[in-house]
């Protein structure tokens, strides 16, 4: 690419002397059209990404640009001062579309920035109420959301029931089996309980084997409701 170049600028440098100017001006200007044209096609190819309305303009000043170059070749004298005069106005509509396109920039990578910061806050919410080993709500969201539940409830008197649950000969478990085996058996007791709720309602891991889940209805109906029942069932 570099020995092309340096055979093109060889050619523009000693054409005129050997030629006239007529031999380099014509293909100059297709050159440079060309060149134009592309820059504008990138972009342009920025505008239709990022919706960047500077790209828009920088890519429509330099595709009038394009057009005037490729118009000089084939001009007559008297009309290149209308050309200069368009080339004029479009260089004044490039110097402001790349201070736009420079704002949209900063204002882009600001709103990129804003997403990942709350990202990592959603995650680091959700690491601080959550136990990584159940998956379920820890002992700490538990505190958070009792008075919310109960202003809620209380308000648009709902019925809401509590459910402790543990494991029996949990630690015989853990003794015999070994404590990876005590972690999969809290999994598998947690993903059950989840699978049993509806999505308002709340699963607690309270510490060890032990689970709290809050559910909308009465105790009456809770311990009736297939959820109880099924782990009281599992229990045994």
């Amino acid at each position: 690419m570099l020995k092309g170049l340096a055979a093109v600028g060889g050619w523009f440098a000693i054409a005129p002397a050997l030629f006239g100017t007529a031999t380099v001006i014509m293909p100059g200007y297709v050159i440079d059209a060309v060149v134009l044209a592309a820059a504008a096609a990138m972009y342009g190819a920025v505008l239709i990404e990022r919706r960047m309305l500077g790209a828009g303009l920088i890519a429509f000043v330099l595709l009038g640009l394009a057009i005037t170059n490729l118009t000089s070749t084939f001009t007559v004298a008297p009309v290149a001062l209308q050309l200069f005069l368009v080339n004029s106005v479009l260089s004044v509509l490039g110097a402001l579309g790349i201070h736009l396109l420079v704002f949209e920039d900063m204002t882009y990578e600001l709103r990129a920035a804003n997403r990942r910061l709350e990202t990592a806050q959603d995650e680091l919410l959700q690491a601080a109420i959550t136990d990584p080993l159940t998956g379920c709500h820890n002992r700490r969201f538990l505190g958070q959301v009792m008075d919310r539940e109960l202003k809620r409830h209380e308000r648009f008197k709902l019925p809401l029931s509590m459910l402790f649950v543990d494991v029996d000969r949990f630690k015989a478990i853990n003794d015999s089996l070994g404590h990876e085996a005590g972690d999969r058996v809290l999994q598998y007791v947690a993903r059950f309980l989840k699978r049993k709720i509806r999505e308002a309602d709340y699963v607690f891991r309270w510490g060890g084997d032990e689970f709290l889940v809050l559910i909308t209805c009465s105790g009456a109906e809770a311990r009736a409701s297939h959820r109880a029942e099924d782990g009281l069932r599992k229990r045994a």
